[in-house]
């Protein structure tokens, strides 16, 4: 990330210095952590450690809790040198990455399709290079906030991490510089990051950059434990290329870098250049300002999703707070959804999910305006137009809250299951009955186990990467189909609990607002992202199922119609095999649910037989 060859450049000029913290026993600086460069780097460690051990993860229902406890760990470990004060995370990318985030996505989707070439019937993520987990940032997010301890410092800013980086450690109290100088050597503020971007900004003489890749934990009898690493310091090398109060010079070497590599080296190598007839495009310039202090203060609930952070700093409601700024009166607002690791050969996982999405956009975004939501059609990147106006997507919260599942005594007060996650469910149990290929028993209850929890004293299966030899592509298509409702769900509760918000858009009549706000309790463990559905659970059903009952899903309609019946009509080897992750109360719901399921497929029997046209039928066609 940042600007290539950028740091071995600048080592001409001046190099880093090495360094231990705490020193003298007590001096501890203050650390400011670029939070989407550590997440990716705790990622890229974590499953350099699974490697070592021989061990596999699996990157389609990944250890999210694993890795937070990794996230976690590179913080103790930092805070034992350092008194950390922020961790920025990226909510919102502006424009100019518009053509680096298609490529990256393309790139991806490639892989994708090539992964989905190479292993025909299981997924065989070792072959998937630089793969990232769909909510990594969210579950960075999540690991910080469960933990406790830095909760406070945790944000989601209206732009890119390393600008707000930048200001939190300018803004920071500096020691006044002693009349020997000695306190202008004192490094007071650290800024944590991956990204070489940092160099360029402004900063102050006591502010240092250091580079995870850089860091070492070491710990000894005679000064216990400390953290060692390579600290730039850019104000030096910004005044050695001649900067001043007035005029920074840095930004015009990175330009130069870019695109005059012959100029920039003549710059670092000392010979004669008039900096004056550098001209920067204020686009680049813009890059590096750092964002003012008005939008540092005003912050908005923390977004746990950066995908789900654009959406709402696109909206003229929130577009004031973004840096750099957002050009107003757009009539097209580009979404880019997350990618998902799904079957290339299938429909987009996306379809899932849409009618709330839409919901959230109605909530942010005026009736003229266009959303182009940016994922995955086929094997390229696809754009799909949406208008919040249209007459099909015109609906009410009665949608999301009215249903046999919500408001129910008994259920309401039980923590087993959630009523937002089972209407999830019965979406993508229509989906695929609307493509006249409706899901197995087993898949099915497979869903249902991915949002339900163990009962007491239940042994929990294990994580994802247990069961990496199961999945196959059918699977991880209808897992990604989860994550991608999950995350529409997500998107409309973060839209829901912002100021400035008003619910009463998508309230369309008296019931619909006397059910919202009667419900609202639902959409409290959705907020989290993380840990809400659990591909454990969802893999457990398939490893607990007998061999020959693991392939329902391929058997069609017919197969479909004998596994689910409505009076108890659970097939009794399956019951067999999988009650145990249930329980009584779990079961119950499983029974529910396919009950529903069954009675609108018969629904939709009725019906296709009402519209069949009346005739006699010779030789299997209809005649007359």
């Amino acid at each position: 990330m940042g600007i290539s060859h950028l740091l071995p450049t600048l080592e001409k000029l001046s190099r880093p210095i090495t360094a231990s913290f705490p020193q003298d026993g007590t001096h501890r600086p203050t650390a400011v952590i670029d939070g989407s460069a550590l997440a990716h780097h705790a990622l890229s460690r974590y499953l350099r450690t699974l490697s070592k051990q021989n061990l596999t993860p699996s990157l389609v229902g990944f250890d999210y809790d694993a890795y937070g406890r990794s996230v976690v760990a590179w913080l103790d470990a930092i805070s034992v040198g350092f008194e950390i004060i922020a961790i920025c995370t990226d909510a919102h990318l502006p424009s100019y990455k518009t053509p680096t985030r298609l490529s990256r996505m393309q790139n991806t989707v490639n892989g994708l399709s090539r992964l989905r070439t190479l292993s025909t019937s299981l997924v065989d993520t070792s072959r998937l290079v630089n793969w990232t987990p769909t909510f990594l940032i969210a579950a960075f997010c999540d690991a910080i906030k469960r933990h406790g301890r830095w909760s406070d410092v945790l944000k989601s800013v209206p732009g890119e991490a390393d600008a707000f980086c930048a200001a939190a450690a300018f803004s920071h109290p500096t020691v006044s510089t002693s009349s020997t100088g000695a306190e202008s050597e004192r490094v007071e503020v650290v800024i944590f990051t991956s990204d070489s971007d940092l160099m360029v900004y402004p900063t102050n003489p006591t502010t240092r950059i250091a580079f995870f890749n850089d860091i070492v934990f070491e710990h000894t009898l005679a000064n216990g434990s400390t953290v060692k690493l390579s600290l730039w310091n850019p104000y030096d090398i910004d005044r050695k290329l001649g900067s001043t109060d007035t005029e920074r010079r840095m930004v015009k070497f990175a330009w130069c870098l870019l695109t005059d590599s012959i100029k920039a080296r003549s710059i670092i190598s000392g010979k004669p250049s008039n900096p004056n007839k550098i001209i920067v495009p204020p686009e680049f310039q813009e890059q590096y300002t750092l964002p003012s202090s008005s939008l540092t203060t005003q912050e908005l609930p923390l977004i746990y999703d950066s995908r789900a952070g654009e959406v709402v700093y696109s909206s003229t409601l929130y577009s004031s707070l973004a840096h750099p700024p957002i050009p107003t009166g757009e009539q097209e607002v580009t979404i880019y959804l997350p990618v998902l690791l799904e079957d290339t050969t299938r429909p987009s996982a996306w379809n899932i999910g849409r009618r709330t999405r839409v919901a959230a956009y109605r909530l942010l975004y005026t009736r003229d305006t266009t959303i182009i939501e940016i994922h995955r059609k086929a094997a390229g990147v696809g754009r799909t137009a949406i208008s919040p106006s249209d007459e099909q997507y015109d609906v009410g919260l009665s949608e999301y809250i009215d249903s046999p599942f919500i408001n129910t005594p008994d259920q309401a007060e039980n923590e087993t299951i959630n009523p937002l996650l089972i209407n999830l469910i019965l979406e993508i149990i229509s989906d695929y009955d609307n493509r006249n290929t409706p899901l197995s028993q087993v898949d099915m209850i497979a869903l249902i186990a991915a949002i339900t929890r163990y009962p007491e004293n239940a042994r929990e299966e294990g994580s994802g990467r247990v069961h990496v030899n199961l999945w196959t592509w059918f699977r991880a298509h209808l897992w990604a189909q989860v994550m991608a409702g999950l995350w529409s769900l997500y998107l409309l509760h973060t839209t829901l609990s912002l100021p400035l918000v008003d619910a009463t858009a998508l309230v369309g009549s008296e019931k619909d607002g006397h059910g919202f706000e009667k419900g609202k309790k639902q959409w409290e463990p959705v907020g989290g992202l993380v840990g809400v559905i659990d591909a454990g659970r969802f893999m457990a059903v398939y490893s607990h199922m007998p061999e020959q009952r693991q392939k329902g899903g391929k058997k069609g309609r017919k197969r479909a119609k004998l596994d689910s019946g409505v009076n108890g009509g659970v097939d009794e080897v399956v019951r067999g095999a999988v009650g145990k992750i249930f329980g009584d109360v779990g079961w119950k719901v499983v029974q529910e649910v396919l009950g529903v399921v069954e009675e609108r497929r018969r629904e939709r029997e009725r019906q296709q037989e009402e519209e069949e046209p009346e005739g006699e039928m010779f030789m299997g066609m209809t005649v007359g």
